[in-house]
């Protein structure tokens, strides 16, 4: 959904180029609501994971929050209270409009995905993009100065 291609899975043996995902078959008019529904998710008032947004300025994530049945309703007698609670989900891909790290969480028997699993998904996208060498500022050494000079510069974060 983040890019409009079908993600596969492959493994591989050295470095070079891959050749690029194929393209979902899906409406672009319809991808772009399903992505604007998920920064919603986050970002907007009354979203479901609207406690889980990013805290980094300028950046947003766009998510879905899920539950999943445990059991039937023929068998919910048998188990414990924990044993009946929903599982939690949420999946997510940032930043909403150029997606570069996707995660998903499943936390059984959490109940919600705004509450058990959001959060968990936030931290992790949070660190990941924190730690990004494609967000570090990068340095041009000015001409002028001498090699040392340049050296002896600490980046600003």
């Amino acid at each position: 959904m983040a890019t409009g291609r079908a993600v596969l899975p492959k493994l591989i043996l050295s470095p070079g180029e891959t050749e690029p995902w194929p393209l979902l078959s899906l409406d672009p008019a319809h991808l772009d609501m399903v992505r604007s529904g998920m920064i919603g998710v986050v970002n907007e008032p009354g979203g479901t994971a609207r406690r889980s947004a990013l805290q980094i300025p300028n950046m947003l994530m766009a998510g879905k929050t899920g539950t999943s049945q445990v059991v039937s309703f023929q068998n919910e007698h048998k188990l414990s209270a924990y044993e009946r609670e929903t599982h939690a989900l949420f999946i997510a891909y940032a930043p909403a409009d150029a997606p570069r790290y996707a995660a998903a969480c499943v936390v059984e028997h959490g109940g919600g995905g705004s509450a058990a699993a959001a959060p968990v998904v936030r931290d992790v996208v949070t660190e990941a993009l924190l730690r990004d060498p494609a967000g570090r500022p990068t340095f041009v050494a000015n001409s002028d100065a001498p090699p040392a000079a340049v050296a002896a510069v600490e980046p600003v974060r």
